[in-house]
């Protein structure tokens, strides 16, 4: 789990997957102890992308196009398997303080 760079408290996950994500990737994460903000890294968000758009275009793919599954159910499939997928950002996601 990242730490502050400045102080180096630990983040919670908490602070790192709800926060950021679903609002805007540039907007920073604040350490609570020193108030530093911290960046979400080019890379990781591209990996994160990259992640989730592979995921969910491999389980439609499998599950519609090989199984002959109906459409929805396969985005239903996909979503399954993203959302574990996703919870586990917090863990390997790089960030920078200005």
């Amino acid at each position: 789990m990242q730490k502050c760079k400045k102080c180096h408290r630990q983040f919670k996950w908490s602070e790192l997957y709800l926060l950021p994500k679903w609002k805007d990737s540039n907007e920073p994460v604040y350490c609570t102890n020193c108030k530093t903000e911290h960046y979400l890294t080019n890379t990781s968000n591209f990996i994160q992308l990259l992640l989730v758009c592979l995921t969910v275009a491999v389980t439609i793919y499998i599950s519609y196009f090989v199984f002959s599954v109906n459409l929805i159910l396969s985005c239903l499939i996909s979503f399954i398997f993203t959302l574990p997928l996703s919870l586990l950002f917090p863990f390997f996601s790089n960030y920078y303080s200005r």
